[in-house]
């Protein structure tokens, strides 16, 4: 996990699947992702799911949280190149 002093990056897991289906079929959280297609099915989302824990040595797909474990959001980091950290 990366903590920052207001908000924590961490892995996705499988917990967070509900919160993830609240957010990607939002319209109003959607609608200006141009590659994205809604709304989302679960067995989609689930499949995505399994894609962003999966190991990748050049993509990450991190959950961000408040300090409390509330969710966020979700953040991709791609084409990576050595350590990822944040800065305080």
């Amino acid at each position: 996990m990366l903590k920052g002093k207001l908000v924590n990056l961490r892995a996705v897991e499988k917990k967070d699947l509900e919160e993830i289906m609240k957010w990607v079929n939002d319209r109003e959280v959607t609608k200006y992702l141009s590659s994205f297609l809604y709304p989302v099915s679960r067995a989609e989302e689930e499949k995505f799911l399994e894609r962003a824990m999966s190991h990748n040595d050049t993509e990450k797909n991190l959950v961000m949280e408040t300090k409390k474990g509330d969710y966020i959001g979700q953040i991709s980091l791609h084409k990576l190149i050595g350590r990822i950290e944040m800065q305080n």
